[in-house]
């Protein structure tokens, strides 16, 4: 079940593209997104059918690696970035 519009983060990114990053991937999986989760295991959790097809899933951990690996250089946590758009998501999903 590969969602369209996959973020993708630039191949020179820089520390503010690697943030932003991370934003868009809270917004695009929702707030289950956690930095330190494969996408290879995001499954639907009603099916068990995973969310992402292998090669969609690849490119996307490359990606968070790298974001990531731009964050922790520049000693910023990646889960400080992504915890206000959860919480802004959750918040409009209705859980305080």
């Amino acid at each position: 079940m590969d969602q369209g519009n996959r973020p993708i983060l630039p191949r020179n990114a820089t520390i503010e593209d690697a943030k932003e990053h991370i934003r868009a991937l809270v917004r695009w999986v929702g707030p289950g997104f956690h930095p330190d989760t494969d996408f290879h295991a995001y499954v639907v959790a009603d099916t068990g059918v995973r969310s992402y097809e292998p090669l969609t899933a690849d490119g996307l951990n490359a990606d968070l690696d790298r974001a990531t690996a731009i964050l922790t250089t520049a000693g910023i946590d990646p889960c400080a970035i992504g915890f206000p758009v959860q919480r802004r998501l959750l918040r409009a999903m209705g859980v305080r």
